[in-house]
């Protein structure tokens, strides 16, 4: 996936993607701003596309952005190295969400 999200087709919820990641501990600052999650999620996504997001953070975007069928790419070999017990311990819970 390119960096510039902002030409990507949108087939997702903004909504859904900002409430996952702010269920993982990586994204707890993000909770402090008190934005509503569509100004949270665009927040996101200019990090992201500025390169500002720590690498957790980097790979936790990606991740749901794979799992929302917004991108095909994701690095999850890479994401298992790096995340904190916690953060993968939410990624698992995540998925298990997707399998409901």
């Amino acid at each position: 996936m390119s960096k510039n999200m902002k030409d990507e087709q949108r087939s997702y919820s903004p909504n859904d993607i900002a409430d996952q990641l702010l269920s993982f501990p990586a994204f707890f600052d993000a909770k402090k701003m008190k934005k509503n999650a569509v100004k949270i999620f665009q927040i996101v996504v200019d990090a992201y596309e500025q390169e500002q997001l720590t690498e957790e953070q980097d790979l936790i975007f990606e991740a749901m952005l794979y799992l929302n069928n917004v991108s095909d790419e994701f690095n999850l070999r890479r994401a298992v190295s790096i995340w904190s017990p916690s953060d993968f311990a939410q990624f698992q819970t995540v998925l298990q969400s997707f399998r409901d």
